[in-house]
């Protein structure tokens, strides 16, 4: 996916300026006093990082401290253009917004030593993902890229994720290295759009193992996006969704949360392509009964699992303050299941307001498989 031929030869004279200013050396009083600030005092060798310090005046939530300001911009050339081995480039969390895009797109294609590249969490629109996706596309060397957490849409962060998969060396897109094998992005505020990436890691990345995505917003729209990646296998062992709004979306308009079980349908249909997989942590995601029973389906099904986590997922229609429609429908599913269900060791199901009879049809069906454990 080339960007527009305007935005090629932007990339191309950005990069004609950080090698001037590199020979010449010019850098004004203000911009030594940048980089007395901290940005020469990042900068170690073949690395320069520069992750969370305010470079264009606002900080990593878009709270001002300053007017915002692209000043930073050519000092920041400079140093790149100076630093003449740059190997990995992290600018994580500086809102640095598509002009800062621009500058890091033309470092990615004057720069062949360069591995790593961190932009994540920083206001990057549509203009810079173009730039972005052609320096990523024409470069021969960056393997791991993380862009997670930018202001463009689900088309947009598809169209990233298609680069990675027409750039065999292109690794990672959520900064993950060669031989890392785990993946930690709990609490980092991720939302639907971000799915795109996460999936071409999970299908692309042949040493991830363990993906912990705990307390984010993916939601049903990005479990949909990520269960079409698992159904192509990969080697992820370890899934880890909790606290993801799996079962719906939240509706700003009405501040409600509004329910939905199509990622849910996705996830339980993808299962029995996931054929690495074994550990699936669904803690707190309001998957409901409709969701429960999804799963219960799945289970019959052939498989891999050896734990399904499904703590506080309202099973039984309840949530956790009484409100809802009791049934236990789903609960008398996932006890049939069981009995179909050939490798599940451990079944979570704690925090689901699981009445006494209906726990009794559990135990039943973890006496009538050894090995078996249902947690109520």
């Amino acid at each position: 996916m080339e960007p527009p031929r305007r935005n090629a030869r932007l990339a191309a004279r950005l990069a004609r300026i950080i090698r001037r200013l590199a020979r010449s050396n010019a850098v004004t009083e203000h911009h030594e006093q940048l980089f007395a600030n901290g940005l020469v005092a990042s900068s170690e060798g073949t690395e320069i990082s520069l992750s969370n310090r305010q470079l264009c005046g606002v900080d990593r939530f878009g709270e001002p401290l300053e007017a915002y300001s692209v000043s930073a911009l050519p000092a920041l050339a400079a140093l790149i253009g100076r630093t003449a081995s740059l190997t990995a480039l992290d600018l994580s969390r500086n809102r640095l917004g598509d002009a800062g895009a621009l500058v890091v797109a033309a470092a990615i294609e004057a720069h062949c030593r360069l591995r790593r590249v961190n932009l994540a969490a920083n206001a990057i629109g549509c203009e810079g993902r173009r730039a972005l996706a052609g320096a990523l596309l024409r470069s021969g060397s960056v393997t791991s890229a993380n862009l997670l957490r930018n202001h463009w849409d689900e088309a947009s962060a598809a169209a990233l994720a298609a680069v990675a998969a027409q750039r065999a060396g292109l690794r990672s897109l959520c900064g993950l290295g060669l031989t890392e094998q785990t993946l930690a992005l709990e609490h980092e505020g991720l939302e639907p759009h971000d799915a795109h990436l996460l999936a071409a890691d999970y299908r692309s990345h042949g040493s991830l193992t363990a993906l912990h995505l705990y307390d984010n917003r993916l939601g049903a729209a990005g479990l949909g996006v990520l269960a079409a990646a698992m159904a192509a296998s990969g080697t992820v062992s370890l899934l880890d969704l909790s606290s993801n709004l799996l079962g719906g979306a939240d509706d700003p308009a009405r501040l409600v949360f509004v329910p939905c079980a199509a990622g849910t349908a996705a996830l339980a249909a993808a299962l029995a392509g996931a054929t690495a997989l074994r550990s699936l942590v669904l803690y707190d995601n309001a998957l409901g009964p409709k969701g429960g029973a999804l799963l219960a389906a799945a289970l019959r099904r052939e498989n891999s699992l050896t734990l399904l986590d499904l703590r506080l997922n309202q099973l039984c229609g309840i949530d956790a303050f009484g409100n809802g429609e009791f049934t236990c429908e789903a609960v008398r599913s996932l006890a049939n299941a069981l009995d179909a269900n050939e490798t599940l060791s451990w079944l979570r199901l704690e925090h689901n307001a699981v009445p006494r009879h209906a726990a009794g049809w559990m135990r039943d069906a973890a006496r009538r498989r050894p090995g078996l454990r249902v947690s109520l």
